[in-house]
């Protein structure tokens, strides 16, 4: 995911000189996007600690991209978690999932969850939004930011929406897409035909049979995975393990699982780490 990100905000960057860019993210993406700061709309790229200590002038900036959220070194979470708990009845529990940013203890993860949007609130902050100034702030992370993520003008979307937009000017069109056409599914019940199921869904006839006898209460056997899987990918756009696991609504383990038969039977193609497509839709460089 987040090289779909990087990817994306390179082409955007690129699509139009007159719109200058700036990028707030942690260090290991600064330095990846380095070879961006050449380009004469890229105002800065900075990481979250040197945007947070340093008087960076937003003036020119035109659409900041916030990419993934500020990380803090343990030992300063878990010291602020000891001044505040560590005399509680019950003990602190230190376990942390590293690359998920969470706490097995709810107290420090509150601890943590608190800095980080913070941090995230003071950004947006010194973008100036109050003033109606006509900057955009493309916020790439889930966390929701009071006042800010639940403004009406405020837009929420997937990563695929920004994908099928194209480009960002488009972007709120394929939102607004997208919600009317979620809205249209969220009303289909036993009484719809099948026409309209198929066009609110954009699913073939026998999809939409499937639903239809669903909502009317009959028994509709298990899709096999392989077959959702090889239907995901029949669009021609190469899909990553995540987004098979969020589409099917199943487990990583099971879609792994699935994924390596697949791939032992060449009924589908690894493109690098994580992404697939089918053998049709391969180009191989030349």
């Amino acid at each position: 995911m987040g090289e779909q990100y990087i990817i994306g905000i390179r082409a955007e960057i690129e699509k139009d000189l007159n719109i200058n860019h700036a990028i707030v993210t942690n260090i290991p993406i600064v330095q990846k996007l380095q070879d961006l700061t050449t380009k004469p709309n890229v105002c800065f790229i900075k990481s979250f600690k040197t945007f947070l200590y340093n008087n960076i002038n937003l003036e020119t900036t035109q659409v900041l991209w916030i990419i993934g959220t500020p990380r803090w070194k343990i030992d300063f979470t878990l010291q602020h978690a000891r001044m505040l708990f560590g005399n509680h009845e019950k003990p602190l529990n230190y376990d942390e999932e590293i690359w998920a940013d969470h706490y097995k203890d709810e107290r420090i993860q509150e601890i943590h969850h608190q800095k980080v949007v913070g941090l995230l609130i003071h950004i947006v902050g010194r973008v100036g939004l109050n003033r109606n100034n006509g900057k955009t702030v493309m916020l790439l992370n889930n966390y929701e930011l009071p006042d800010i993520t639940d403004r009406p003008e405020t837009r929420l979307f997937d990563w695929e929406d920004y994908e099928i937009a194209g480009r960002l000017d488009k972007l709120e069109e394929t939102i607004y897409t997208r919600e009317r056409f979620e809205a249209e599914r969220d009303k289909l019940n036993a009484d719809s035909n099948r026409k309209e199921v198929e066009r609110v869904l954009g699913c073939s006839s026998r999809q939409a049979n499937r639903v239809l006898n669903k909502l009317r209460g009959g028994n509709i056997p298990r899709v096999p995975y392989r077959e959702q899987i090889l239907f995901l990918l029949s669009s021609g756009r190469e899909k990553t393990t995540a987004s098979l696991v969020a589409a099917i609504d199943s487990s990583p383990q099971a879609i792994g699982n699935e994924l390596k038969r697949l791939l032992d039977e060449g009924k589908i193609i690894r493109l690098r780490r994580g992404v697939y497509t089918l053998p049709e839709f391969h180009r191989p460089n030349s």
